[in-house]
């Protein structure tokens, strides 16, 4: 009997045992499970907080900020800095991207990285870049190992903070096992408290966070940067579109066939054609410097001013004086335009040609010669009226059996991939080895350039305008073919 109590008695005191182990274990197994949830909560908090931030603050430097607020808050910190990684050729240094609270510099130096008054106001201070393996955060960057200092005041004097600093925490942040940046906070808001393992834990549990929200950011402000370049591109198609003419008028017997090319989504070149009376006709080709919305803008102020000019037109030197006295006047000395005008009297069949800057003009004559013209003059917008440029023209008989070529730099300085230029040489042998009308001499020096450059991507806007006052056989000839030919 004495026996079986024994046995009782151990039999219960291992269950006792067994009972406080399974209670001790359930125990930390509630905390495990309480801590997963309330890491899970913060950062579903934390996701919840960026992704708000960022789809409603004003610009994705504002979301950081947020972002920095909310790691504080979490911790219950002063101060805390989230540190983006900058690469620049072979230097390698950190940049505070997001500061709450009032962040103490911690490298010994003149600058500071950012701090935030007590009224939460932005203070505009010079930010500090720390190279990597440099001060407790390059240390943390170089190493790649959170760092706890949760008594500043028992550092190793070679180790030794700013006296502000009392506690400190500072965690490397990672994206796809990648280096992005460090995250720290300095200080307990609660008096006489210091940073424990448990807030480095929290701190590490989030830093994955901030480092994804720092990398969205970055993508944030990369696409909204691509869509304000799409907006305006599509503003300046929607200008270099409204300059185009929508036809080409008709000239009695002159014919005219016209082509620009853009090398990239928005050009420079563009081509006109304003009435001046009953019979006469000026023609202008024209590049604008520069691509996009200020190219746009440039064509269309020289537009706007030269038909505002032609109401009043005198002489075509005086024309180009008024234009590029409009053109300095508006437009900053980094942009110019160089022209192209072509005045055609349908009356008197008389040509009055000048140029600005621009390319140079071919002319076949009815015995077949053909000639180079290149009166000089600067391009519009270089150069102030004290200066007094000069503009030089030349006219000629428009007769029957003559023909024109006016173009911009895109086609002769098109490059093959040599990096050879196409050049004027070549352009002047189609011209003076083929008598075409306009649209089949168009087509052929194109088709010429292309087979020149080959695979390499056009480099420059491409313009061509051709001018023809076919000789009477010939336009009885084309009058007479059936239709069809």
């Amino acid at each position: 009997m004495n026996l079986l109590a024994g046995i009782l008695i151990v039999l219960l005191l291992l269950l006792t045992f067994l009972l406080r182990v399974y209670h001790t274990r359930m125990e930390e197994v509630k905390a495990r499970l309480r801590n997963s949830v309330r890491q899970r909560k913060e950062v579903m908090d934390f996701l919840s907080i960026f992704t708000t931030s960022l789809s409603t603050a004003g610009d994705s430097e504002r979301a950081m900020e947020l972002v920095a607020h909310y790691l504080g808050d979490v911790l219950d910190a002063e101060s805390l800095c989230i540190f983006q990684l900058v690469e620049d050729k072979d230097v390698r240094s950190l940049h505070a991207s997001a500061v709450a609270g009032m962040f103490p510099p911690l490298r010994r130096s003149a600058n500071m990285l950012q701090a935030k008054t007590p009224s939460g106001q932005g203070e505009p201070l010079r930010r500090e870049k720390i190279p990597v393996g440099e001060g407790v955060i390059g240390r943390v960057a170089e190493l790649q190992r959170s760092l706890l200092v949760d008594d500043a005041e028992l550092l190793p004097d070679d180790q030794k903070l700013p006296r502000d600093v009392r506690t400190l925490i500072a965690v490397p942040m990672f994206v796809e096992n990648r280096l992005t940046g460090v995250v720290a906070a300095v200080n307990c808001k609660q008096p006489g408290r210091n940073f424990t393992a448990n807030d480095l834990r929290t701190l590490e549990n989030l830093s994955y966070q901030a480092a994804m929200a720092s990398h969205l950011v970055n993508i944030y402000g990369e696409r909204t940067r691509q869509q304000r370049i799409v907006q305006e591109l599509d503003l300046a198609r929607q200008i270099q579109a409204s300059l185009l003419p929508d036809d080409i008028p008709s000239l009695g017997d002159y014919r005219i066939h016209a082509f620009s090319r853009s090398a990239n989504e928005v050009g420079g070149d563009f081509y006109d054609f304003i009435e001046m009376d009953e019979y006469r006709t000026m023609i202008l080709v024209a590049d604008a410097s520069g691509k996009g919305v200020p190219a746009s803008m440039l064509m269309a102020m020289c537009q706007s001013f030269a038909k505002a000019e032609a109401e009043r037109f005198t002489m075509m030197e005086q024309f180009l004086a008024s234009l590029n006295r409009h053109l300095y006047r508006d437009s900053d000395r980094s942009h110019f335009v160089t022209l192209a005008i072509l005045l055609i009297d349908r009356q008197n069949h008389v040509c009055e040609y000048a140029r600005a800057g621009h390319t140079e003009l071919l002319t076949r004559m009815p015995d077949g010669s053909t000639r180079i013209i290149k009166p000089k003059g600067p391009a519009l917008g270089l150069l102030p009226e004290e200066f007094e440029p000069r503009f030089d023209t030349l006219s000629f008989a428009f007769e029957p059996g003559t023909s024109i070529l006016l173009f911009s730099d895109g086609i002769t300085e098109a490059l093959n991939e040599a990096g050879e230029e196409y050049g004027l040489d070549r352009l002047y042998k189609i011209w003076n080895g083929n008598d075409l009308p306009p649209e089949q001499m168009g087509a052929l020096i194109l088709d010429e350039i292309k087979e020149f450059t080959g695979e390499e991507p056009q480099a420059d806007d491409q313009t061509l305008l051709l001018v023809a006052r076919p000789k009477p056989h010939t336009a009885a000839a084309r009058t007479a073919a059936p239709p069809g030919e």
